[in-house]
């Protein structure tokens, strides 16, 4: 079998560190923490194709190839992983990066994994209190999040769509719920023999991020106890603006269960509301922003001085 990657990408708090840890159980399969700088490595290929100077004098089928050639120095032609066939990048904000890599790498495997969006809101909510405990804002707020994760899934819906047939979509909830149906289900997709050590992921410790990762987290053990605990760590204001902003992406994804069978009318307004002054506060904070910097200077802009 030709060695190849499985890219995974998806929602935040979506299940793609459990199914990192399914995946990492098969005897073929590699993986290993976030690497989270694929993004970089494509954005740079890109300054350098968009400078038609350096694009004429290299050679865009060059500068294409050189990109493939480090990404696999890193990955797959590296010693340590030369005993597996599938290298797995598991970082959920490969899903902007996604069609990049199925030109470069048209042999790789792409998973997305998605969640109903209450659960995901939620538990970035947990992320966000645990950070503060701890000194950091690694999160935004629950509107904030609410549009960011939209985003995600406006991509997932293209993807979907463009690419139904080079791609696998894992909802958590199926993997949770019908685990060894969905787990051969994705070892059909890519080519491989289901391993009934795949059921049991909660020894691979992947990766131990404190704000991000719980203990439970780690151990990751196939089991329904957080499915909906959203309903408890979400407020009724919260649950509407979550409601509100993901209307139609619940239509979409055939995720109507999810939605809040009738809005409280004073809810409904208060999440509009809430909404609308969130967007208010970051037009006038970018306003603010750009005014001290250029008008009255108090903000120097970034100066980069080279060595």
């Amino acid at each position: 079998m030709k060695r190849s990657y499985i890219f995974i990408g998806g929602l935040p708090r979506s299940g793609s560190t459990l199914l990192q840890k399914i995946l990492n159980t098969h005897s073929l399969i590699a993986g290993g923490p976030e690497f989270r700088n694929l993004d970089k490595i494509l954005s740079l290929k890109n300054v350098i194709l968009n400078n038609n100077e350096l694009k004429n004098f290299l050679g865009e089928e060059q500068i294409n190839n050189s990109t493939k050639l480090f990404i696999n120095s890193l990955f797959l032609d590296n010693k340590n992983f030369s005993d597996y066939t599938y290298f797995s990048e598991k970082t959920p904000e490969n899903v902007f990066i996604f069609e990049e890599l199925l030109y470069l790498f048209p042999d790789a495997k792409f998973i997305l994994t998605v969640r109903n969006p209450f659960s995901v809101i939620a538990s970035l909510k947990k992320v966000r209190e645990r950070g503060k405990k701890n000194g950091q804002i690694v999160t935004g707020n629950v509107i904030e999040n609410s549009l960011y994760v939209k985003r995600m899934f406006n991509e997932i819906f293209y993807l979907k769509k463009k690419y139904s047939k080079k791609i696998c979509t894992v909802n958590y909830d199926d993997i949770i719920n019908n685990s060894e149906q969905e787990i051969r289900a994705i070892c059909d997709y890519l080519g491989i023999q289901f391993e009934t050590k795949m059921l049991k992921p909660n020894n691979i410790n992947v990766e131990n991020r404190k704000i991000w990762m719980t203990s439970s987290d780690n151990i990751n053990k196939i089991d329904d106890s957080r499915l909906n605990k959203w309903i408890k760590d979400l407020s009724n204001t919260e649950k509407h603006i979550v409601n509100y902003i993901f209307k139609d992406t619940c239509k979409q994804e055939h995720l109507q269960k999810y939605q809040l069978g009738s809005e409280q009318k004073k809810y409904k307004i208060i999440a509009k509301t809430l909404i609308t002054l969130n967007n208010l506060k970051l037009k006038l904070k970018n306003s603010l922003y750009l005014f001290l910097m250029y008008k009255i200077k108090l903000i120097s802009p970034p100066v980069y001085q080279i060595k």
